[in-house]
């Protein structure tokens, strides 16, 4: 990893630089919030997409949340792994966008968030019981962390659904956090 952390902006940047070079590699990304990101690039291509338990496109789409991190390029093969229908192109059209180089998205077919538009949005806030509850059923599936991941993600949270589905990501097994999820919607929706 880089040993100092850049802006979302930079990190693109240098992944553009990467697949411009016909390099083949895995990029990892570590966000100002501690969450991880690979991105694997084969022959210049974009061929696999992880960020915070997401693959693919909905992993694409999250990955502006990283407004700065650490990264490290690691030269050489890549694993098998493959997530289909990524056009390089169009994904590094949406990170520019995304990152404030509106003017490389103006051919994009790929659909890019108004940044600016998502922050003024109106969000709803959990009550304190709903907080309270939520932070108990994640603390059952992951520990005391439980509570800075609660922290983290909850003031963030527009809505329960919003929540549930943000905590859950946190949670490793792909079924502890589908456990979890249906016991809070079903918790939360009494």
């Amino acid at each position: 990893m880089t040993q100092e952390t850049v802006t979302f902006a930079e990190i693109v940047s240098q992944l553009k630089s990467i697949c411009n070079g016909k390099k083949t590699g895995t990029m990892f990304i570590t966000s100002q919030l501690n969450r991880s990101a690979q991105i694997m690039v084969e022959n210049g291509s974009i061929v696999y997409l992880y960020y915070f338990n997401k693959r693919g496109h909905d992993a694409l789409m999250l990955l502006p949340e990283i407004q700065s991190g650490r990264y490290r390029f690691q030269e050489g093969s890549i694993p098998s792994m493959r997530t289909p229908s990524l056009v390089t192109d169009d994904v590094l059209r949406y990170l520019s966008a995304a990152s404030g180089e509106l003017e490389e998205a103006s051919n994009s077919s790929v659909e890019v968030p108004n940044r600016t538009e998502q922050q003024s949005t109106v969000m709803v806030s959990l009550s304190d019981e709903q907080k309270r509850i939520l932070e108990e059923g994640l603390a059952i599936y992951i520990g005391p962390m439980a509570s800075f991941i609660c922290e983290d993600h909850l003031e963030k949270a527009g809505d329960v659904v919003s929540a549930i589905e943000r905590l859950a990501a946190e949670i490793p097994e792909e079924g502890q956090a589908k456990s979890f999820s249906a016991e809070m919607l079903q918790r939360l929706s009494d």
